[in-house]
């Protein structure tokens, strides 16, 4: 079974019903994990938009199949809590700086935050300093995640760690999103280690 040939005719298709309930099945059935779905599968579609992103059209029809992926990784959501891991005493905060929308990438880490145990609090796109801010001092996180797929939004991401630096200079920042794909992005921003995979937050605590 092609799992990612099926699931692409779907997302393609618009067809959101059947896109959810096929997604469902492979978990249910274990055709596939969901580290592999969310990596290999689902991921991998969102980024084979097969349009002229410069057309107005195309913008719709990429926002589409991104609200038909999103809903795919919602109703997964009770398979994530059966395979969460014994808490291992972490907290971890993963949110997108100001006026980054592209929130669906850092979902999907949250997920597999979660999955390994981790106390997790997913805020999503648009999170001005001052919520981060309150957030951080209200969760008391070892780990801030940021994601950023708008490159003009590092800008903000700086930002955010600076903030964070003088508020504890203690907490581990990380960093994912096709933003930090750049060459010297981390070392700009400031964040301590990018996580691109599951292998990656595996690898925090030395588990790989």
């Amino acid at each position: 079974m092609d799992v990612y040939q099926t699931l692409k005719e779907y997302i393609d298709a618009g067809d959101t019903e059947e896109s959810v309930l096929y997604g469902l099945y492979v978990i249910k059935e274990e055709k596939i994990t969901i580290v592999d779905l969310y990596e290999k599968v689902l991921s991998k579609i969102l980024n084979t938009i097969d349009c002229d992103q410069s057309d107005d059209a195309c913008i719709w029809y990429e926002h589409q199949r991104t609200a038909i992926v999103r809903n795919i990784v919602d109703a997964l959501f009770p398979y994530v809590i059966k395979q969460k891991r014994v808490k291992n005493g972490r907290k971890v905060l993963v949110l997108c700086p100001s006026e980054e929308y592209h929130e669906l990438g850092a979902k999907m880490a949250s997920d597999f935050f979660y999955m390994l145990g981790y106390d997790t609090t997913f805020v999503g796109a648009n999170t001005p300093i001052e919520t981060m801010l309150s957030a951080i001092k209200a969760i008391q996180p070892d780990y801030l995640a940021i994601s950023v797929t708008n490159y003009y939004n590092l800008v903000t991401a700086k930002k955010m760690v600076e903030q964070v630096r003088a508020l504890d200079d203690s907490m581990q920042i990380l960093a994912g999103g096709l933003a930090f794909k750049l060459p010297d992005a981390k070392d700009i921003v400031g964040v301590d280690a990018l996580i691109f995979s599951y292998q990656d937050i595996l690898a925090l605590e030395g588990k790989e």
